[in-house]
């Protein structure tokens, strides 16, 4: 989730902390808290190093 009212994505985290989201997100930008949950649980969480790409 990178927004407190934005829907939840889903993606994959790996081992270099690289996050790629399953769709395309437009709204994130390079700052932006990303929120991991499982369920209602957080999980982790962490700064965007750079927006989305087209």
């Amino acid at each position: 989730q990178t927004s407190a009212h934005g829907k939840p994505a889903s993606g994959w985290l790996d081992a270099t902390g690289t996050l790629t989201w399953d769709s395309k997100r437009q709204r994130v930008a390079a700052g932006q808290a990303v929120v991991f949950y499982h369920d209602d649980l957080v999980i982790g969480g962490a700064i965007a190093k750079q927006g989305a790409l087209p």
